[in-house]
C-alpha cells in the first residue's frame, strides 16, 4: 500500500522553482543524493509548489530522506506532509468521538444534568436542548468529554456547581467560600478541602438535598458537644 508524503512550498503562490544541492549535515559530513542507479546527483529540483513521494518506492524514499535535513527546508521555506499520519489522526479522532458519543447516549437523565453543568451548558435550557448539546460536545470534543466523565472527582466538581447555584457555598473574589471559611482558590483546592472536612461535606450535601432541618440539628448538637 502506498505511503504518500509531500513537500510543499509555504508560499505556493510565489513559488516557481527550487534546487536542493548537496549539503553538510550536523556532523559536518557531506550529504549527496543518489539517482536510481546509485550515482551522485548534482542537485534535486522542485518544479511545482507541491511534490509527492511514495515511501514504498526506493528512490522516492531516498529523496525524502535527503530533504529532511536540507538547509533550504530548515530555513522554513518548505513543509512536509505525511498523508498516512493525517489518516491515522483522523481515524483516532473518529474512534474517540464514537466512544464519547456511545458513552453520552447511555447516560441517565441525572448524568446528563451533571455533564451539562461541568461543560458549562446553561441550566435554563430545556432538558432536550441540554441533552443535544451534551451529545454535540461529546462528538466535537471527545477527549475532553471522556476526561470529565471518567474523572474520579467528578461528583465533587458537580457538587461545587450545584452548591454554588443554591448559595450554599460561593466563589467570591476568586476564592471558594463556605460561610467565613476559605476553601481554596481553585476547584481542585476546594475539593481537597471537602475531602479533608468530610463531616462538613456530609452536612452540605444534606443541605443541597433540601434537608435543612437535619443540617441545623446536627450543627446545634455539634455546638452543644463543644
Amino acid at each position: 500500500m502506498a505511503h504518500l508524503v509531500y513537500i510543499k512550498a509555504k508560499d505556493h503562490k510565489k513559488f516557481n522553482y527550487a534546487s536542493f544541492a548537496a549539503y553538510k549535515n550536523k556532523e559536518g559530513k557531506t550529504v549527496t543524493l543518489l539517482d536510481p542507479d546509485g550515482n551522485p546527483m548534482e542537485k534535486w529540483e522542485l518544479n511545482n509548489a507541491m511534490q509527492g513521494f511514495d515511501l514504498e518506492n526506493e528512490h522516492d524514499k531516498r529523496v525524502w530522506d535527503y530533504l529532511q535535513e536540507h538547509p533550504a527546508v530548515k530555513r522554513g521555506g518548505f513543509t512536509f506532509v505525511d498523508s498516512r499520519k493525517g489518516e491515522q489522526e483522523n481515524a483516532a479522532k473518529a474512534i474517540a468521538s464514537a466512544e464519547a458519543v456511545t458513552t453520552a447516549t447511555s447516560m441517565t437523565p441525572a448524568e446528563y444534568d451533571d455533564m451539562a453543568r461541568l461543560i458549562g451548558i446553561s441550566q435554563n435550557f430545556d432538558d432536550i436542548i441540554r441533552k443535544a448539546r451534551v451529545l454535540q460536545y461529546a462528538n466535537t470534543y471527545p477527549d475532553k468529554f471522556l476526561a470529565l466523565y471518567n474523572n474520579k472527582d467528578k461528583d465533587y466538581y458537580v457538587f461545587l456547581k450545584k452548591a454554588a447555584e443554591k448559595g450554599i457555598i460561593a466563589y467570591i473574589n476568586d476564592v471558594w467560600k463556605y460561610g467565613s471559611n476559605s476553601m481554596g482558590l481553585t476547584d481542585e483546592a476546594a475539593i481537597e478541602w471537602l475531602k479533608n472536612n468530610k463531616d462538613i461535606y456530609a452536612l452540605l450535601r444534606n443541605e443541597l438535598r433540601g434537608n435543612k432541618e437535619v443540617v441545623a440539628e446536627k450543627i446545634k448538637s455539634t455546638k452543644k458537644s463543644k
